[in-house]
């Protein structure tokens, strides 16, 4: 069976429903008040009405068909739960509940019941240990996080951004960070423990949606060997169908293993090859959460970073020549721009700037005129060995970094190579500038290396390991095919 009674449900019952302030009630407000135009059915048979609407007993006795079942009960009662929505016809259940593998042995018999009942009944199960899903075109808001609080932004629904991740507190944070950046997440899923929806699984119905363009992951472990050969289907899948995978993967040392195995019960073996595989086909790996979220923004925007060679344009010879450095730690390119592109920048650039790569346009430039450059980011991005711009500002503020900002999206929307922003200023004196590039998808960065960064994870070059250390046995598995 699909996955669309978690993300289009007709209707959707909130069984454990509570008028109370705090966690539990956050559900059925969001549902109530985000614009979800379906059916909402409290189920609780302590109460006859909760927030105006209706409560009933149990989630046979509501009227109507229901989709999709949010379960806020306690994990010992859970698989009764699941049974009951199974016999009224509810084909998808989200289980929000803890206590499960993540508790130890008997949490982990709770959990296979969980599956084994899943696979009887036919009834789709996201979680336990989970926070729900979110899909912004259908304003439906199937979840406690706090990230959800606001409701859904109107440019929700055509950002192409989506999350699915086995941590819904992170997932949580990239929902709030990507409101806070101006592009709002299309769609959202948190899959906890897995007893039944993948990762995987998940990814896969998301890049089937024409909303979304891009996968933003966060991963525990995959899976077994047949888990992980069809995660390296799924970066194959994406890539055929023109959409991009981004994903942050813990456990990757024997502490970070432990903590995962604190928080979902899985146990992440230490010796496979995740990383390697991802890249392999095209995925790009974030190592933070930042990461995960401007690697997703920036490859939304449909530009891709090619093999990396940095076209760098400067307010500051200093700020440059540190970029410089930055893009060839990681293995990044800085071509000297050829002779006639020299001359072309040169007739705008002061006489003491620079013109080769660093191209330096100085202070002075920023006192003629703007719009000059904004020329000069133009003509950079038209020399045929570089890339990718990277715009490196210093102490560009007030009205000028408004100019500024207005010429670089004007600049950015006709090319056809990405553009990306180091603005090395306090936050205060460039705020509504750089509140400007965010909305056009721009990336900006507080420093130059993490402006690097983005560059490298997105590029040819960045695509592979700095240090490639062989590693002995534990190779993902893929399919026959690539063998």
């Amino acid at each position: 069976m699909g996955l669309d009674g978690f993300f289009t449900p007709r209707s959707v019952a909130v069984i454990g429903a509570s008028p109370r302030s705090g966690l539990l009630s956050r559900p059925l407000r969001y549902l109530s008040e985000f614009g979800y135009a379906g059916g909402v059915y409290p189920v609780n048979p302590r109460y006859q009405e909760i927030n105006g609407l209706p409560c009933y007993p149990s989630i046979d006795a509501v009227p109507g068909p229901v989709d999709l079942a949010l379960l806020q009960v306690p994990a010992a009662a859970t698989q009764a739960v699941v049974g009951d929505c199974a016999a009224a016809g509810v084909r998808s259940v989200i289980v929000l509940a803890s206590g499960y593998a993540e508790v130890g042995a008997d949490g982990r018999v709770l959990q296979e019941d969980l599956a084994r009942l899943a696979r009887e009944t036919g009834v789709r199960v996201i979680g336990p240990n989970c926070q729900g899903t979110l899909y912004a075109p259908a304003k439906l808001a199937a979840t406690f996080t706090a990230g959800a609080d606001g409701g859904f932004d109107a440019r929700a629904a055509s950002t192409g951004l989506a999350y699915i991740g086995q941590s819904g507190a992170v997932g949580g944070s990239v929902l709030g960070l990507a409101r806070e950046r101006r592009q709002p997440l299309t769609a959202w899923v948190s899959t906890g423990n897995q007893a039944d929806v993948t990762f995987v699984e998940a990814t896969r119905y998301l890049l089937a949606d024409d909303h979304i363009r891009v996968c933003m992951g966060y991963v525990e472990d995959v899976g077994d060997a047949a888990a992980r050969a069809d995660y390296a289907d799924l970066a194959r899948e994406a890539a055929a169908r023109g959409k991009s995978l981004v994903v942050l993967r813990s456990g990757r040392s024997d502490v970070g293993r432990r903590a995962v195995a604190a928080h979902t019960g899985t146990l992440v073996p230490a010796d496979d090859d995740f990383e390697e595989v991802s890249r392999r086909h095209g995925v790009v790996v974030a190592h933070d959460v930042d990461e995960l979220l401007e690697c997703g923004i920036a490859l939304a925007q449909g530009r891709r970073y090619g093999s990396g060679r940095v076209g760098v344009v400067t307010s500051s010879g200093g700020a440059g020549s540190l970029f410089a450095d930055h893009l060839r730690a990681l293995g990044l390119e800085v071509p000297e721009i050829g002779m006639d592109g020299q001359r072309r920048l040169a007739e705008i650039v002061p006489g003491f700037g620079a013109v080769a790569n660093p191209v330096d346009v100085t202070a002075q430039l920023f006192q003629a005129d703007t719009a000059r450059f904004s020329e000069v980011c133009r003509l950079v991005a038209g020399e045929p060995e570089v890339d990718v711009v990277g715009v490196v500002l210093t102490m560009v503020t007030g009205d000028a970094a408004d100019a500024v900002a207005a010429g670089l999206f004007e600049v950015a929307g006709g090319l056809d190579k990405p553009l990306a922003v180091a603005w090395i200023a306090g936050e205060a004196q460039t705020r509504t500038a750089r509140a400007a590039l965010n909305a056009a998808g721009i990336n900006v960065f507080p420093s130059v290396g993490a402006l690097a960064r983005l560059i490298a994870r997105l590029s040819g070059a960045g695509a592979r390991p700095p240090v490639p250390p062989q590693r002995p046995g534990g190779a993902l598995a893929e399919s026959e095919s690539e063998r």
